[in-house]
């Protein structure tokens, strides 16, 4: 709700209501949304003039993603090796593309987080690709999304509508309705 409510404060410039109780809020720090919510914070900071804050909340966001996404890495190439014990080499393939699909995936959020929006597509771009290559509309889905803020922070916003509206018809047919709203 918070990460909905910060969104919906900073496309109305009401900066100072985005810092308001960010202090005391319980981050967990495993989890992607308190990555989106520091991301916000660290942008009404820099909206401020505030850049030391909004550097270090980036980095903050920064350091969860990082976290999360080794941690999804090393899982995949996990699952990869133990396809390759048992000679499934496509599913190993599988695997260590989708390995790179969350590195493409991170890079793309790191480039956003740092105001580096075409640099990020490059990476999210890459991501989605990989993501169709291997036919997973869910990780398609995330890729999408994350277009769409790179793309709208670029003001091409019917490249950003074409990519939420992707993003939106996976999270609307699999019933999603949270992503949806967030996506939206």
């Amino acid at each position: 709700l918070r990460v909905i409510q910060n969104r919906l404060y900073l496309l109305f410039g009401e900066l100072e209501s985005v810092l308001e109780g960010m202090d005391s809020y319980s981050w967990h720090v495993d989890e992607e949304l308190s990555a989106t919510a520091l991301e916000q914070w660290g942008e009404a900071h820099r909206l401020l003039g505030d850049l030391d804050t909004a550097r270090a909340r980036y980095d903050d966001a920064i350091t969860i993603l990082g976290r999360l996404s080794n941690q999804i890495v090393n899982f995949h190439v996990k699952r990869g090796h133990t396809y390759g014990l048992a000679a499934d080499h496509a599913e190993a393939e599988r695997e260590a593309i989708l390995a790179q699909y969350q590195v493409d995936v991170y890079r793309g959020e790191m480039e956003n987080n740092r105001g580096q929006h075409r640099q990020a597509q490059v990476y999210l771009n890459g991501a989605l690709e990989l993501a169709r290559s291997v036919k997973d509309e869910r990780r398609e889905a995330r890729a999408n999304h994350l277009l769409t803020v790179a793309t709208g922070n670029l003001g091409d916003l019917e490249g950003a509508r074409a990519f939420a509206k992707a993003a939106m018809d996976y999270y609307e047919k699999v019933g999603d309705r949270l992503r949806l709203l967030i996506a939206h």
